[in-house]
């Protein structure tokens, strides 16, 4: 993958004499990639991974996938799951346990989409993550990517458009885990970058009388997201 190419979901086809097969999802990220070893089925032996990372996995049937990662507090944390946007079966059950052991947080499957976790650290230490199906269901369709950073996550950005390829003020709309949303000050930029068929679906779902392409808005404090932030160009 040419690293020029912006993280986001993209369809990819297969073709050949017999003809083209139908589309699937393909992720790019710019995080370190890791996949999930047999041994992180076990709470003793979870997958220790950096900020940031993406780990690659597949739950198993009546199994709990376990990650750790060392945090400080006062940081941020992001735990971000790609399953629905993948065409997966997993019904995905996400959880963040503490140093001692306590449930911190925990979000499964919403209405918007696939689970996640945002929040400020409470205390240093190492932190452990679980992934597991709903209804403990497993296979090889029951896939993950699991995207941890310690960026806040930004869900929204104001205002919505922007020229392209110059620098702009922006104003974030933060989702943080069992508090309000809140809102921090951006500066960003928007380049011009190939368009996907899910970027021309949201195209259609915006205003009918905007006129504009989805285009990503980055910048230093949106380098660790896993979904990229769009605006209207």
């Amino acid at each position: 993958i040419d690293p020029a190419v912006p993280p986001g979901f993209y369809e990819v086809v297969c073709w050949s004499r017999f003809g083209v097969s139908n589309p699937r999802l393909f992720a790019v990220g710019t995080a370190e990639e890791f996949s999930k070893p047999v041994t992180a089925q076990s709470a003793s032996s979870p997958l220790h991974l950096p900020l940031p990372a993406t780990v690659n996995g597949r739950a198993g049937s009546g199994e709990i996938d376990h990650y750790a990662v060392d945090c400080v507090a006062g940081s941020q944390l992001q735990i971000e799951m790609a399953a629905e946007r993948l065409d997966s079966r997993l019904t995905p059950v996400l959880k963040l346990l503490g140093p001692d052991g306590s449930l911190l947080a925990t979000a499964g499957e919403r209405p918007a989409g696939d689970p996640l976790i945002s929040l400020v650290v409470p205390a240093s230490g190492r932190f452990q993550i679980q992934v597991h199906d709903l209804f403990m269901g497993g296979g090889n369709d029951w896939f993950y990517r699991l995207a941890v950073s310690a960026t806040p996550a930004i869900r929204s950005v104001w205002p919505p458009l922007a020229q392209p390829e110059a620098e702009a003020e922006f104003l974030g709309t933060l989702q943080r885990t069992g508090l309000p949303t809140s809102r921090m000050p951006l500066q960003g930029s928007l380049a011009r970058q190939p368009r996907t068929s899910w970027r021309r679906l949201r195209r259609l779902l915006s205003p009918h009388d905007v006129v504009g392409d989805l285009v990503d808005l980055g910048g230093p404090r949106l380098a660790g997201q896993a979904s990229p932030v769009p605006v209207l160009i």
